[in-house]
């Protein structure tokens, strides 16, 4: 059956298919043509990778259960982007997901490209049932530090969810200070829960959004593609042009750039 078929008559019969059967792929695989056996190999391949992504679908959302004491019980998942950059906001958001929401595929947000990002975001949008965003200016996180600053974000981000929620996980170690909700630290939380992976995703796809519209006002850094991260396009534009009121000035870089500029550039 196989051997009838040329390699352009396999592709197109298998094109646009999402699902495929075992004994297909092994079928492909035991062909005597090279080309079969990459068709072949290439389905395994995806096979392998969707069902990675159900296991890890699985855990994440056997993990976030594992802290719902009775049904209808309100979990929301909290992170923030944003505090390795030289330049533009930390921003955190807080995500309380519908009960069996499918979200496949979620995972760490910078695990995964913009475009796997921005899909996941419309999924995760259309399956909230509700999420905040907390967002702190570079000016904010010099008076305050980037950690109090980061902590804010997620405070915000927490206190824009206008739905009960009755218990929070929060990516990373350190808890949030003032939070009268009941909170749960989770080291490496966005590979494990499915509610803080989701406000992971989200925080990245608004940031990252943030600075390619930031980058009009201030060109010449390259902001649209370094986020404001300490690129070395971005360094030697510090050292060109001297820092912007997007730089945060109590972060080394940005420092040293304004010194030997003598100021901030657009004052």
């Amino acid at each position: 059956m196989l051997e009838e078929l040329t390699i352009a008559q396999i592709k197109k019969a298998i094109q646009g298919k999402k699902v495929y059967s075992l004994d297909l792929v092994q079928a492909l695989l035991d062909d005597p043509r090279q080309g079969v056996q990459k068709i072949g190999r290439n389905l395994k391949k995806e096979m392998e990778a969707r069902q990675n992504r159900i296991e890890r679908f699985r855990a994440m959302t056997a993990f976030d259960r594992g802290h719902f004491p009775q049904e209808g019980f309100q979990l929301a998942g909290v992170d923030e982007v944003g505090r390795g950059p030289l330049a533009g906001p930390v921003v955190g958001a807080a995500v309380l997901l519908r009960p069996g929401a499918p979200l496949y595929g979620i995972q760490d947000s910078k695990e995964l490209s913009p475009r796997q990002r921005e899909e996941l975001f419309c999924l995760i949008h259309k399956y909230s049932d509700a999420w905040g965003v907390g967002l702190v200016t570079p000016s904010e996180i010099d008076r305050l530090n980037i950690g109090r600053a980061s902590c804010q974000a997620m405070i915000m981000a927490l206190e824009g969810i206008k739905s009960r929620v009755d218990h929070v996980l929060v990516d990373g170690n350190q808890k949030l200070e003032g939070l009268e909700i009941k909170q749960t630290t989770v080291v490496g939380g966005d590979n494990k829960s499915l509610v803080i992976a989701a406000a992971s995703i989200v925080a990245k796809v608004l940031r990252d959004w943030i600075m390619q519209s930031l980058d009009r006002s201030y060109p010449g850094y390259g902001f649209a593609h370094n986020k404001g991260y300490g690129s070395p396009d971005h360094l030697l534009a510090l050292q060109d042009l001297g820092p912007c009121p997007l730089h945060r000035f109590s972060f080394s870089p940005v420092r040293k750039a304004g010194d030997q500029k003598g100021g901030t550039l657009f004052e």
